[in-house]
């Protein structure tokens, strides 16, 4: 195993055993001097060294919603809540009233899917969310129930839990679904989890995501945490492009040729295609288990 500055335990599995995939690409300073590697016993993949959690609450104080952000981006973001919705709606059961927490909710846009896929129901939408640009949408949106910036301040419990690119920004999955866990309805409870698949294969830059899961690596950190998985999915485009890591998915003109009559020829089922780009992502539905 190679030598590295600090110590490895994998987030996902605790075993120290991996190996070095190559650098961690970043431009962001807090990003830089680090690598990418991956667990030997589970194969989860991560940022090592993780920074401080201080020096992550600063860098995503940084980031904001701007009002031409939300024009351009409110049709394809509008298309990817309904289908995350469309995907839960089979797991789920309804009794007239849905109570969903929204964690990291950004603007608010699954609150709007979950009206549009359960039209007759009587939704009760919490959303917490730390980036102080995107307040101003929450705090006047009339569909949102309670909005907080800190889950510390949410009380009850709720039916559907929402974690939609989330994980992938948590440096301690665990700790942090034992937490969540903790305001799921038990039973008929559902915690839906949206992830990257193994991102660093399709972005030009690793940051800001530490964790790289797999459906594999995924379904482990929640089953380990006592969820049962009800649906799990692998949805998106094939990959065809220049990877952070330095690698090519399509290094010929022939490979590439064929991924853009892939694009002009196959007609795409899947509304999730909206992303616009060659990108794969994970899709979870689970509750709690038995035990």
């Amino acid at each position: 195993m190679p030598k590295s500055r600090t110590s490895f335990s994998c987030p996902v599995c605790q075993s120290g055993n991996y190996s070095i995939l190559g650098p961690y690409v970043a431009k962001t300073e807090s990003f830089k001097d680090r690598e990418l590697v991956k667990c030997l016993k589970c194969s989860a993949v991560r940022m090592h060294p993780c920074f401080l959690e201080c020096a992550s609450e600063d860098y995503y104080s940084e980031q904001y919603w701007t009002d031409e952000k939300v024009v351009r981006r409110s049709p394809s973001l509008r298309v990817q809540a309904k289908a995350r919705c469309n995907f839960m709606k089979p797991g789920i059961s309804c009794d007239g009233r849905l109570r969903v927490l929204d964690v990291g909710a950004g603007i608010g846009y699954m609150n709007w899917g979950f009206r549009e896929v359960w039209p007759n129901s009587q939704i009760e939408y919490t959303a917490i969310e730390v980036n102080p640009a995107a307040e101003k949408y929450l705090s006047t949106d009339p569909g949102v129930n309670y909005f907080a910036s800190d889950i510390n301040e949410i009380h009850g419990l709720f039916d559907v839990i929402v974690l939609s690119h989330i994980l992938e920004h948590i440096t301690e999955p665990v700790e942090f679904l034992l937490k969540i866990k903790n305001y799921l309805k038990k039973p008929g409870g559902c915690l839906f989890v949206e992830t990257p698949n193994l991102d660093f294969r399709f972005k030009t830059r690793n940051e800001p995501h530490v964790l790289f899961y797999s459906p594999e690596s995924l379904s482990a950190v929640l089953i380990g945490q006592g969820f049962k998985i009800i649906r799990v999915a692998t949805c998106g485009r094939p990959i065809w492009k220049k990877r952070a890591d330095g690698g090519m998915d399509s290094p010929s003109m022939l490979l590439n040729l064929r991924r853009i009559l892939y694009k002009i020829l196959v007609r795409s089922k899947a509304e999730f295609d909206r992303y616009g780009v060659d990108r794969q992502w994970l899709r979870v539905l689970c509750e709690i288990g038995d035990n």
